[in-house]
């Protein structure tokens, strides 16, 4: 808690998928996340705190083992609402990603590409460093660099 803020403390990121079971596998296999909260089938809150009535959702939360913050996925689904086309890349308004810093770009791309993780562009060069985007099989994006001295 910050003395003055009203920011208390950051709990999660959340990112809407495709498929919730296979990002978990993903994150857990790739990055060793552990499952933290499962909710299966959640439709009153999900359509009020969305606006959205007819909206469903399975929402699960996970933890990594060098970070408090949880990463939330949210696979959303809609028994009559009509929502625009999901972007298949992170830039649309409210598309998210998440970053993962790494010793070795190449070595990990090859990694989460074993996993399924498919690039999104091209390995780019950054005056820090190097980085890439990637879609993990249940749809969310993720970052990961390679920098060149360590952002703290």
């Amino acid at each position: 808690y910050l003395e003055g803020s009203m920011l208390q403390f950051w709990h999660h990121t959340s990112l809407a998928v495709r498929d919730v079971d296979k990002s978990i596998a993903f994150y857990e296999a790739v990055f060793e996340f552990k499952l933290v909260l499962d909710e299966r089938g959640v439709t009153k809150k999900i359509e009020s705190i969305a606006g959205l009535m007819g909206l469903k959702c399975d929402l699960v939360q996970l933890r990594s083992p060098i970070s408090p913050h949880v990463l939330e996925l949210i696979e959303f689904s809609h028994l009559d609402v009509t929502l625009p086309a999901i972007e298949e890349r992170p830039v649309g308004p409210g598309a998210a990603h998440v970053c993962f810093q790494v010793p070795d770009l190449q070595q990990s791309l090859k990694h989460v590409e074993s996993f399924g993780a498919v690039r999104v562009g091209a390995v780019t060069q950054f005056d820090e460093g190097i980085s890439v985007y990637c879609q993990e099989p249940g749809g969310s994006f993720l970052e990961i660099e390679e920098l060149y001295e360590e952002i703290k």
